[in-house]
């Protein structure tokens, strides 16, 4: 894993356990393989929303577990926007548009 992925994972798995969020119907953190997203830097995606998210630091993971998994809010300076690449017009895959 590059750009400290590792570490940020350990983190925010010990932050959903610590705020108990972690187990059945809550949230569950798990490593993925590669998301042919390297240009974007380091990613992580909430489920069942489809959410991706790009973060730098632990404080980036905060505000993601304390406005989206707490409060269901999309944090708009941290969302990915992602790119089909079968679209003919490279349309946005992703819009905000009726989200939360």
């Amino acid at each position: 894993m590059d750009c400290d992925a590792e570490n940020t994972f350990l983190y925010m798995k010990d932050r959903i356990k610590a705020m108990d969020l972690r187990g059945f119907k809550k949230c569950r953190v798990n490593r993925a393989g590669c998301f042919d997203r390297c240009i974007d830097g380091p990613l992580l995606v909430i489920y069942p929303d489809d959410i991706w998210y790009r973060y730098i630091d632990h404080n980036d993971i905060d505000e993601i577990i304390n406005e989206h998994v707490v409060k269901g809010n999309i944090v708009k300076r941290l969302f990915c926007l992602l790119y089909t690449s079968d679209a003919a017009d490279d349309s946005l895959r992703v819009d905000l548009g009726g989200r939360r």
